[in-house]
């Protein structure tokens, strides 16, 4: 039977018609051919889309970067993040641009957004013998901030929240965002409209949120107000300041402020307390509004603790306008080792405004059930709710500014 087959293949191709032979030998190459090509451009189709992943991760470190340390980085935080996800030299990637605002789409002239643009060569297999160089793949990734609700509550960087005893938070018109875990220990509970945790919640069962409203591994936040600064300030108004007085002015107070007792007004404007501890106990009232408390350190240590204990009633609010727009506390976020602050609104308290101490451990304490007429925010670098405490977040919080955001791929 071989021996029949071998003849027959042998005559074919000796017969006058091997143009026969030809033609089919042609269209065997060609057939060939094309397979290959289909190979190879789904082997492209699957290098567009690593580079185009390397883009986008390139575009939302951009972004982070210029929430959280300004335009000047924009470029090297997209270029670490894009060579982390294969953009490299040695796979022969290129990032042809990074551009803040993006050059072009619906978010160019945005200077909340950045893009970036890569490039590479496709890799050449089969087409390789139809092609003398290979086609360039170009992608482009655009990021831009997004506040990621109005968050009342939240923890920054790998910090968590946490909620011990029988406390309770109540932030029904806005937002809860952790930046790690939120642990619940004891009874306490959550009431928020949306509660996110970058990590987990290890009992959901306490959190009451809308429908789909408790998210869980959520994205990393970016601080909108990395770029608030402690003012610039000179000399000390007051020095070790203690006692009880009816008013306080503002103006620098260095080596800390000491009350206890009385009720004091606080007049508008801005109080600096520089190095030393703020200390409030034994029923202090204070009334102020249009108020900022920023602590810092002049030395660049020392940096103030808060110790806000002993009955003490707060009826503070934030100014509404001006560099510290709805801020009514700032710890200077270069302070180390991570300030304590504590502070334990009695009942009949109210404080509108953010508590802002991107550097602090901020703990929680007391019973403030009057709260639910302000609108108080609060985000530390950790932060704890504690004891017996019922901290609201009332109506008013809806239009508040919120100070999280993430970096949302657009385009």
């Amino acid at each position: 039977m071989k021996k029949i087959l071998c003849k027959k293949i042998n005559l074919f191709f000796s017969q006058d018609h091997g143009s026969i032979a030809v033609v089919t030998t042609l269209l065997i190459v060609i057939l060939f051919g094309f397979a290959g090509l289909a190979i190879d451009v789904g082997i492209w189709y699957s290098q567009k889309r690593q580079l185009q992943l390397a883009a986008d991760a390139g575009a939302a470190g951009g972004v982070f970067a210029l929430g959280i340390t300004g335009q000047s980085t924009v470029t090297a935080y997209a270029t670490y993040d894009a060579s982390l996800n294969g953009c490299t030299t040695a796979n022969n990637c290129t990032i042809t641009a990074v551009n803040t605002p993006p050059s072009s789409g619906p978010y160019a002239g945005n200077n909340s957004a950045v893009e970036v643009i890569l490039q590479k060569p496709a890799e050449l297999f089969f087409a390789g013998f139809f092609l003398s160089s290979a086609p360039v793949i170009n992608v482009r990734g655009v990021a831009t901030l997004q506040a990621s609700s109005n968050i009342c509550y939240g923890s920054l960087g790998t910090n968590g929240i946490t909620m011990v005893g029988t406390s309770n938070l109540s932030a029904p018109n806005c937002s809860v965002y952790s930046g790690n875990n939120i642990t619940l220990s004891g009874n306490p509970g959550i009431v928020a409209d949306k509660v996110y945790s970058v990590g987990t919640i290890n009992d959901p069962s306490k959190v009451h949120t809308s429908a789909g409203g408790t998210i869980q591994n959520a994205p990393a936040l970016i601080d909108l107000y990395a770029n608030l600064a402690v003012p610039s300030y000179s000399g000390c108004t007051y020095t070790n300041y203690s006692g009880s007085p009816a008013a306080l002015s503002p103006g620098v107070f260095c080596g800390g402020v000491k009350i206890t007792g009385g009720v004091i007004t606080m007049s508008p404007g801005t109080y600096i307390i520089d190095g030393g501890n703020f200390s409030l106990s034994g029923g202090t009232v204070i009334n102020g509004t249009g108020v900022t408390l920023v602590f810092t350190s002049s030395a660049g240590t020392n940096y103030p603790n808060i110790d806000i204990t002993g009955g003490v009633i707060l009826n503070l609010s934030a100014p509404t306008s001006g560099t510290f727009n709805n801020v009514l506390m700032y710890e200077d976020r270069n302070a180390t080792p991570a300030p304590s602050v504590k502070i334990a609104g009695n009942a009949g308290s109210a404080l509108s405004g953010l508590l802002y101490f991107p550097s602090a451990d901020v703990t929680l304490t007391g019973v403030s059930t009057t709260l639910s007429t302000a609108c108080l925010r609060a985000i530390g670098k950790s932060l704890t709710i504690n004891g017996t405490s019922s901290t609201y977040s009332g109506p008013t919080c809806t239009a508040a500014q919120s100070p999280l955001g993430i970096a949302a791929l657009v385009e």
